[in-house]
């Protein structure tokens, strides 16, 4: 479930650090990447870059959405199975490898979301967007698990 948030996070801190919002497109550095290096020090993306990069998250979350759903499904029919007095040990288990595949599917794409954003990415601003992200996922997964204790 975190690796899901993950996913995401990349995707919403993609905009912050690259400067995709629209008030980073109209050539503005966001503030984590002034505080890592001096803006002097920072290229800002071009027009094209930033609209290729738009291109990869929209793929990307495409995919992620598409392979949830496909995950979802493939679990729900596994506990079908699993709670089925009729369902043998191997039906379950050809729908619990499904379950992996489409967990697998999920992570290969974060990661080659990622790697093609990487290519776009001038490398001054490759640390930033890393600093970053993990500030997010940090705050996400303090977020989750204070949701999770509490009723």
């Amino acid at each position: 479930m975190i690796r899901f948030r993950s996913f995401l996070l990349a995707l919403a801190v993609l905009g912050e650090v690259t400067g995709l919002s629209l008030s980073a497109i109209s050539g503005h550095l966001p503030a984590v990447a002034e505080e890592a290096t001096p803006k002097a020090a920072l290229p800002t993306l071009t027009e094209a870059q930033g609209q290729q990069i738009l291109a990869i998250r929209s793929q990307g979350n495409d995919r992620f959405v598409e392979y949830t759903t496909q995950l979802i499904q493939a679990e729900q029919a596994m506990n079908a199975l699993m709670n089925s007095a009729t369902a043998s040990e191997e039906q379950v288990r050809a729908k619990y490898a499904e379950v992996e595949s489409w967990r697998k599917k999920i992570v290969d794409n974060e990661f080659e979301t990622r790697l093609a954003i990487r290519r776009v990415l001038p490398p001054e601003l490759r640390l930033p967007f890393a600093i970053k992200l993990q500030e997010n996922i940090d705050r996400a997964e303090r977020t989750f698990e204070r949701q999770r204790k509490s009723p």
